[in-house]
């Protein structure tokens, strides 16, 4: 059931803020993220490959809007 709900679009930019917090706070400087895309999906069916780049690119601004020098 967990694995599952990685694939659900709304927690997986939850989970991938998460993560990336806390590799920032362990003094992480470069992250490499590796993901299969077309695997997500949310109420509607399948996310499009540009709504997941968009939801890493989104986190990414977040990151660097609380952590400005990573």
């Amino acid at each position: 059931m967990c694995l599952e709900l990685y694939c659900y679009a709304q927690f997986f930019e939850m989970i991938l803020y998460r993560v990336a917090k806390n590799m920032v706070k362990q003094c992480v400087t470069v992250i490499e993220w590796k993901h299969i895309f077309g695997g997500l999906f949310n109420d509607d069916g399948p996310v499009s490959i540009r709504d997941e780049i968009a939801i890493f690119e989104k986190i990414q601004k977040i990151i660097q809007a609380q952590f400005p020098l990573f």
